[in-house]
């Protein structure tokens, strides 16, 4: 049941759309989304190990990476959710999305999954690298990405070790955490000496700070039971 639940509320969501960057429709409200930026503060964040966000700043109605410093952590930490956000790089630009992440362990990657964002069209789209991957593990099944300095659209979907990722509208990643394919890609990748990595069952959502530019809106999330 909780499947057929999960799957309608996949397919009837992305009917829900705000009316305006950072802000819920009444529907998404009446549903348990809550927004984790509100376009004008970086209220609910801070830096890796720090306590507020030191370089990163809210500017006009995005959430910006704008100095070197550590990645970009939520206050609060959640375990089985939906994640919408909206992302823009420069040319060139590398950057991430990590789920269930902690601060014991730096950095963030030793612990949590990333889901790659990159703009570098030398490469595949479908690689274990490229925009929208489970980094080092799992490719995009379809190469959905934009050009740069253009928005793009993630859906991030933990519901317990079963993870799917949706790029510009488009799911793109499926996959199990702990399952024998997962365990297998983990023995051939970098996480192989990292024991803690993805062992987590509830933890915070980081924004990477991979020494370059990048943007964030529209970042809201449903709690799921």
């Amino acid at each position: 049941m909780r499947n057929v639940l999960l799957l309608l509320c996949l397919v009837l969501l992305p009917a829900c759309t705000s009316t305006a960057p950072n802000t819920l429709t009444p529907g998404e409200k009446q549903d348990g989304w809550i927004t984790l930026f509100d376009g004008r503060s970086t209220d609910g964040w801070h830096t890796y190990r720090k306590l507020s966000a030191t370089n990163w700043k809210a500017i006009d109605g995005s959430l910006v990476r704008v100095a070197k410093g550590g990645d970009l952590l939520t206050n609060a930490r959640y375990e089985n959710f939906i994640l919408d956000l909206d992302w823009k790089i420069p040319p060139k630009g590398n950057s991430g999305v990590l789920y269930r992440a902690d601060e014991s362990d730096p950095p963030t990657w030793h612990v949590a999954p990333e889901v790659q964002i990159l703009d570098d069209f030398s490469h595949p789209g479908t690689d274990l690298h490229a925009a929208g991957a489970c980094y080092d593990l799992y490719g995009p099944t379809t190469d959905m990405r934009k050009s740069a300095g253009t928005w793009n659209h993630f859906r991030i979907v933990c519901d317990g070790p079963h993870i799917t990722h949706y790029f510009n509208g488009t799911m793109i990643c499926d996959y199990t955490i702990g399952s024998a394919d997962w365990n297998q890609r983990i023995a051939g990748s970098k996480f192989k000496t990292h024991p803690r990595f993805a062992s987590l069952r509830t933890g915070e959502i980081a924004l990477q700070d991979h020494d370059g530019a990048v943007e964030f809106r529209n970042i809201k999330l449903k709690p799921l039971p």
